[in-house]
C-alpha cells in the first residue's frame, strides 16, 4: 500500500528486494522499512498455506481409503473391434457437378 511519502515505483521496488532477500522472522529489524515487514510478512502468510496444503495433500495420499483397488486382469484384456470403419463422405464427381448446375440455375454460382 502506497504512502503519502513513498510513491508506486518506490513501493514496487523495495517490494521486489523484499521477495528477493526474505529473511527469516527471527533475524528481521523493527527498524527496516514498512513495505519491507509487510511483504516479507505476506511471504511469510503464502509460505504458511503452501505448506498446509502440501501437508492435506500428503496426508490424502497416504490415507488407505482414497485407494480403490482393481480387479486384477481385467486391464489386459484385448476387446474386438465394434464396427468397421466407414467409408469416408465426400462428393463424387457426379453430385458435385449437379449441385453445380443447380447452384448455376438459380443465380448463386
Amino acid at each position: 500500500m502506497p504512502t503519502e511519502k513513498t510513491d508506486i515505483v518506490k513501493e514496487l521496488r523495495l517490494r521486489s528486494w523484499a521477495r528477493q532477500n526474505y529473511v527469516a522472522p527471527a533475524d528481521r529489524s523493527t527498524d527496516w522499512h514498512p513495505i519491507v515487514l509487510d511483504e516479507m510478512n505476506r511471504r511469510d502468510v503464502e509460505a504458511a498455506a503452501m505448506q498446509e496444503d502440501i501437508a492435506a495433500w500428503q496426508q490424502t495420499k497416504t490415507s488407505p481409503s482414497s485407494i480403490v483397488p482393481l480387479i486384477p486382469g481385467s486391464l489386459l484384456k484385448l476387446h474386438p473391434p465394434h464396427k468397421e470403419v466407414p467409408a469416408p463422405k465426400f462428393m463424387s464427381q457426379v453430385q458435385s457437378a449437379a449441385i453445380r448446375e443447380e447452384l448455376a440455375r438459380s443465380g448463386w454460382y
